[in-house]
């Protein structure tokens, strides 16, 4: 029992969850813990095993995605993701919704957001989106696609409006 208890604490010293647990193992804020631990879950389920859609730049780079589909996925997206492999981000289906918006409210990490059309070419881009801030980020282009990617990697991976993708799913 003490192993398994001391493996828990471990792993959740690992993933960021220490100021949410006090010695006794009392919750100290329950809503925000399980919103964390949602968070955590679904980017490992990301991580270990959704990835494999692929999103190909001709020669300069290829990306393996997540695909948001679903209403949560939609919603959450990279939240309270702390890291984000190269080369690696999430693709949102944005097909028949209108007026769009993205935030970065509970994201880490500093994002690219790549606006694509139907056809997957980039249509807007807006780079290094700030960790935690509000601003709604769009695009007043017709768009059916965001990806997102780790920020900067727009730039060092050489892309540029117009550029088109292939999309392996």
């Amino acid at each position: 029992m003490f192993c398994n208890v001391f493996n828990i604490n471990r792993l959740l010293l690992r993933i960021g969850l220490t100021g949410f647990i006090v010695k006794t193992s009392i919750l100290v804020n329950f809503k925000e813990f399980i919103m964390r631990l949602q968070a955590i879950l679904f980017f490992l389920l990301i991580s270990f095993s959704a990835f494999g859609a692929e999103l190909n730049f001709s020669e300069k780079v290829r990306y393996e995605v997540k695909v948001a589909k679903t209403a949560d996925e939609l919603e959450n997206g990279l939240m309270f993701v702390h890291f984000l492999p190269k080369n690696q981000g999430m693709l949102f289906d944005m097909r028949g919704m209108s007026q769009v918006s993205m935030w970065m409210k509970n994201t880490y990490i500093s994002l690219d957001m790549l606006f694509l059309d139907c056809n997957f070419k980039i249509v807007d881009i807006h780079q290094k989106a700030k960790p935690h801030s509000l601003e709604h980020i769009t695009s007043d282009k017709n768009f059916c696609y965001v990806l997102e990617i780790n920020g900067g990697e727009f730039q060092s991976n050489h892309l540029k409006i117009g550029d088109k993708a292939d999309f392996n799913p």
